[in-house]
């Protein structure tokens, strides 16, 4: 009977040691490293997923859900954060399109607003309720209501390179 060498017997208890103390963070914002299976798969074009069907499809969102997405985040905003106005945390959203977002700077740049330009209201409703949107081209307009009784407004959009931004909010008098 043939017996291993026994160094490699020591080797091959040694082996799963070897990792320890190794870091295996991998680069900086990227995942570890990760073992692969040993199972054998065949490998064939059939077994490699295309980038498209490994991606869910980019869908651009009509003007009534940007308009839904702000609002809902304007909305609820951070409790305890304060106001998006304020704090200025609207310049991070991408349903605004930078010439709004130089609006809204200039609205607040002094510091005394008699009303909130977003919301066309002095105090903040309980909920905002997006209309049937009209879209003419590039540009889109979508009617809003909110809780308080008879408030109405429009947002209107812009389509930039096949997304919808909103450009301007008109208050209604």
């Amino acid at each position: 009977m043939h017996r291993p060498p026994a160094f490699l017997l020591v080797l091959l208890l040694a082996l799963p040691f070897a990792a320890c103390g190794h870091d295996d963070s991998g680069i900086a914002g990227l995942p570890p490293l990760t073992a692969i299976p040993s199972a054998t798969v065949p490998l064939t074009a059939a077994a490699v997923p295309s980038r498209a069907a490994a991606t869910p499809s980019a869908v651009a969102k009509s003007p009534s859900q940007v308009v839904s997405d702000f609002y809902d985040w304007y909305l609820g905003f951070a409790p305890g954060a304060g106001n998006p106005l304020v704090s200025h945390a609207y310049r991070t959203r991408s349903e605004l399109s930078p010439a709004f977002i130089a609006t809204l700077d200039k609205a607040t740049s002094s510091g005394t607003l008699m009303y909130d330009p977003v919301l066309c209201a002095q105090n903040v409703p309980s909920k905002v309720t997006p209309g049937t949107e009209a879209i003419a081209g590039e540009t889109a307009t979508v009617p809003m209501t909110s809780s308080f009784q008879g408030q109405h407004w429009t947002v209107l959009l812009t389509r930039t390179a096949g997304t919808w931004l909103i450009s301007e909010i008109r208050c209604s008098s």
